[in-house]
């Protein structure tokens, strides 16, 4: 793997040029451009704010803030894997045409994403300072979770587009499991809304862990315990260790099946 990871560095290059190209095809086409990265998880906030703390009457003090504090990091999640998985497949004629590292064309995925949500973090400000009126230091320990939250999306990419290669229904399952994981993921509600006796185990999915991150840092202004951080790197490190060992695992047999 250290092999690997230097190779990598040196292809970082080309990684940085497939992340742009990524980027450039997503939005070129259409009116409004980058703006969607900005447009779209606003919008989404101001739907499931009228739904939720108008209609269903969600008992959550500045609820739009507490909605887009979530809802930014599990779209860049859910989007790096339903579009990562299927990168190697898409790339098959760039990958038995010429040599780089396999791992640039799922890893390319999960950087332009991470290039959104940091971008959606910084249009957050406004937002936190209407609600809140100030920012609280504790917003520079972001660049942190959003690190080992990439960690964590990069592994999971990583085996799902080694999967997908031998198995072309993983994408199709994938947008199914990734929905069922959103709704098992506290994001447009509260935890306390979940029977106590299953709030433990709602604590042992990983995505609560790193939402929960960027909630305390992003909705209630405090620095997360070391904990928590602990938690996060764990989670980030183990599944891209597992994830790209899977990768590497796989990867003479991913060429040929290509």
């Amino acid at each position: 793997m250290i092999k690997k990871f230097l190779e990598i560095l040196e292809y970082r290059e080309l990684l940085q040029t497939l992340a742009t190209k990524e980027l450039i095809a997503r939005y070129h086409a259409s009116a409004l451009g980058y703006l969607w990265v900005l447009l779209n998880p606003f919008l989404m906030m101001l739907l499931f704010t009228l739904v939720f703390s108008v209609f269903l009457r969600i008992q959550v003090e500045n609820y739009a803030l507490f909605f887009i504090c979530a809802m930014l990091p599990w779209n860049f999640f859910a989007n790096s894997l339903n579009q990562g998985s299927s990168s190697l497949v898409g790339n098959t004629h760039f990958i038995l045409k010429f040599y780089c590292p396999r791992e640039l064309f799922p890893l390319k995925v999960v950087l332009a994403h991470a290039f959104v949500l940091l971008n959606g973090f910084v249009a957050l400000v406004p937002v936190i300072l209407y609600f809140k009126g100030s920012l609280s230091w504790a917003i520079l320990l972001v660049p942190v979770v959003v690190f080992f939250h990439v960690l964590f999306a990069a592994g999971l990419t990583l085996m799902l587009s080694t999967l997908h290669v031998f198995f072309r229904d993983v994408t199709h399952l994938l947008e199914f499991f990734t929905v069922v994981w959103y709704f098992l993921t506290p994001v447009f509600y509260p935890l306390s809304m979940v029977p106590e006796t299953l709030q433990p185990l709602f604590r042992l999915n990983p995505m609560y862990v790193i939402i929960s991150l960027y909630r305390d840092i992003l909705y209630l202004g405090v620095v997360p315990g070391l904990e928590s951080f602990l938690a996060a790197a764990a989670i980030g490190l183990g599944t891209l260790i597992v994830g790209w060992k899977t990768f590497l695992a796989f990867e003479h047999a991913v060429v040929k099946e290509l």
